[in-house]
């Protein structure tokens, strides 16, 4: 039914066509000119700066709030999940594929990860150490894509040497062309001698101004 914040019936419409939002046309309270919910009339914008807020505010609270209704509701979870597959399957193998992408840069370092930790080669890291690892991860990916080079992230004193043994910890990290990692093997270079920052680290392979050499060798 028509009313002063939808006169042309709009809501109604979109929710028989079986749409989340609708447009107005009409400014909510907070003076947002955005869609609002079918369901509940609610401006999308304000339901957005509600969410931010909350999740700013104490963001365990939020997620424990958020996980405990998804458990009260788990029937209706599924089921709408499972009706948004059926309706909407190209949104949804979109949304997996770009999820997938995401995660790929991480692969490795999980994997790297568990690898350490069999060799006793691990420690317990903070917080920024962590995100330092997951940085440097990315970066090599982000590389390869640039280049056109497999990059890898080589541990500089590698986990199980001959003589000597790393750590698997963001200061012990760099990034080299596959090509290079692959012959450095399990062996200490004039790396192992440079001074560490916080900052990541590049071997000569993966420096800019040796893109062309390494993408000539790989030609040949």
């Amino acid at each position: 039914m028509p009313s002063r914040h939808d006169p042309e019936g709009r809501r109604k419409q979109a929710k028989d066509a079986g749409h989340a939002t609708y447009e107005t046309g009409v400014p909510c309270k907070n003076g947002h000119e955005s869609p609002r919910y079918t369901l509940t009339t609610t401006c999308v914008e304000c339901k957005k700066d509600t969410f931010v807020r909350a999740y700013t505010k104490d963001k365990d609270a939020w997620l424990s709030r958020t996980a405990k209704w998804r458990d009260l509701n788990r029937e209706a979870v599924n089921l709408y999940a499972k009706e948004y597959r059926e309706k909407f399957p190209e949104k949804v193998r979109e949304a997996v594929k770009k999820s997938a992408e995401k995660r790929r840069p991480y692969k490795a370092m999980y994997e790297r990860a568990r690898h350490a930790k069999k060799l006793a080669a691990s420690i317990c890291l903070s917080g920024r150490d962590i995100q330092d690892i997951k940085d440097i991860y990315a970066k090599a990916a982000s590389l390869s894509k640039e280049y056109g080079i497999k990059m890898h992230v080589d541990h500089i004193v590698p986990l199980n040497g001959k003589t000597v043994c790393g750590l698997h910890v963001p200061w012990n990290l760099q990034i080299l062309a596959q090509e290079e990692n692959c012959s450095k093997r399990a062996c200490l270079t004039e790396a192992a001698y440079r001074p560490t920052t916080r900052g990541i680290m590049y071997g000569k392979s993966a420096l800019p101004w040796n893109r062309g050499k390494h993408e000539h060798r790989m030609e040949n």
